[in-house]
């Protein structure tokens, strides 16, 4: 299964009939509007993120789209959730902007020493293995950042108990 294929088989689908082209399925999933679950005029996908998966896929964004899950955490909170059970099925994770994430831009993790961010900018790509350097990009240091959070607030809450 390509890329693409992946994207529109666990979350394009949902969003936007299936023609068989990828590229232009996936361009149309990403770039056209979409119902809302409040109602409304339909609304290009402009904030938020996504985590895409075999299992299940989840946006921040409320879509009225059924097959998707919707979640109010923060794209780093989802986005360490997913990486912190990571079982070697591959998954994205999507950031979405004012422009939309061009197809060139999807990319999946099939690892956690590749991990890769796609955004309407580029793709950032990280060893989530290792910590960031001053060089790692925006993703890779905030995740890091919360990864260490998250394993101070466990211990103290295992010590307390």
């Amino acid at each position: 299964m390509t890329t693409l294929e992946f994207f529109n088989n666990y979350f394009g689908r949902h969003l936007v009939a299936q023609t068989g082209n990828a590229v232009a399925d996936a361009t149309r999933a990403l770039s056209t509007g979409h119902r809302m679950a409040k109602g409304g005029d339909p609304q290009r996908i402009a904030s938020g993120w996504a985590v895409i998966s075999e299992e299940v896929s989840t946006i921040q964004f409320k879509l009225a789209a059924t097959g998707l899950r919707y979640s109010d955490q923060t794209r780093y909170e989802a986005w360490l959730d997913a990486l912190e059970s990571f079982s070697g099925k591959p998954l994205m994770l999507v950031e979405f902007d004012k422009k939309p994430v061009p197809v060139a831009n999807l990319f999946r993790t099939h690892d956690l020493r590749a991990v890769q961010v796609c955004s309407p900018g580029g793709v950032e790509l990280f060893d989530f293995t290792k910590e960031p350097t001053l060089l790692s990009g925006k993703a890779h240091k905030v995740l890091w950042k919360l990864k260490l959070e998250r394993q101070k607030n466990s211990f103290k809450s295992n010590t307390s108990a």
